[in-house]
């Protein structure tokens, strides 16, 4: 049986549930809030074990959820959240060189932007990345800089009070470094109706046509496109290449090397996470470096 990608898991859940009515009748029930919010928390639960595990299919995905049901396993309800449509979303390191008329920082909580910062499921043992807590506060700090100092007329900083799970959040120490005190900051709060509206929206699967060219996704990318020496060496050899690959972003087969590092990604990632279930923190026999390396190839 194939694999679960987050992007099969997204179309899938998508359909299900709109077709099958379960997201229209979550919006008539009495407590639409509480329903969607369990829907949206079941659909999250999926993406996150499928991104765990990219191995895993839709078999071992309900004999994992038939032993939660059986152990009595429950899953904490998230929070339903909105984002104002009509702004670019950018991560603060893919804003760096690029300036904007207004700037919104959102996300700013404590832990968030701390520990938001890459995709590994794993840590690096202290040995291997010396890496001290200042020199880590400090990067935190320049990249945070980066994202205010991105604006040229409007900045506005927001952070949340509650988590999902309704834990209380603390704000990022670094808004409090630029100047800002407590008395600047004001408490916003949107209508129930339109989160409950939006957060519909993004899970109800919409059939598309057969659109070859986006034109506003290509505006949008020459609004912001910046020529680097690779993009402009690879129009200089071949502008139609250039305009599939840079512009239009058609994907691409994956070439020998990305297969390769790929492979060694995920070779280290099993090497480290043996280190760390070790008590002892050993590291393990060279064969199960190969062996996980082996893996990764197919």
């Amino acid at each position: 049986m194939n694999s679960l990608t987050n992007d099969t898991v997204q179309v899938l859940f998508e359909k299900i549930i709109t077709e099958s009515g379960i997201l229209d009748q979550a919006l008539v029930r009495d407590d639409n809030g509480f329903s969607l919010q369990v829907i949206r928390t079941f659909f999250n639960f999926i993406k996150e074990e499928s991104a765990k595990d990219s191995r895993l299919t839709l078999a071992q995905l309900i004999e994992m959820i038939s032993r939660m049901i059986e152990n009595k396993l429950s899953l904490p309800l998230q929070l339903v959240t909105y984002k104002r449509p009509g702004v670019h979303f950018l991560t603060a390191h893919g804003a760096k060189g690029l300036e904007f008329s207004q700037v919104f920082v959102m996300g700013c909580g404590d832990k968030k932007w701390k520990s938001g910062r890459g995709t590994s499921n794993y840590t690096w043992p202290d040995n291997l990345v010396p890496m001290t807590q200042a020199s880590s506060i400090e990067d935190d700090r320049r990249l945070f800089y980066v994202a205010l100092s991105r604006t040229e007329n409007h900045l506005q900083i927001s952070y949340p009070l509650q988590n999902q799970d309704e834990k209380v959040e603390s704000p990022l120490q670094f808004i409090f470094e630029t100047g800002i005190t407590k008395d600047d900051v004001s408490e916003k709060q949107l209508d129930d109706q339109i989160i409950l509206t939006y957060t519909a929206s993004q899970m109800r699967h919409v059939e598309l046509g057969n659109v070859l060219i986006n034109e506003t996704l290509v505006d949008q990318v020459l609004d912001n496109f910046q020529m680097s020496v690779t993009a402009l060496n690879k129009y200089l050899k071949c502008p139609l290449s250039f305009y599939f690959e840079n512009i239009l972003r058609v994907p691409m087969a994956r070439i020998a090397a990305m297969g390769f590092g790929s492979a060694m990604h995920y070779a280290m990632e099993k090497l480290i996470n043996a280190i760390e279930r070790d008590p002892e923190r050993n590291i393990p026999e060279k064969s199960i470096l190969l062996e996980s390396f082996k893996n990764g190839m197919k």
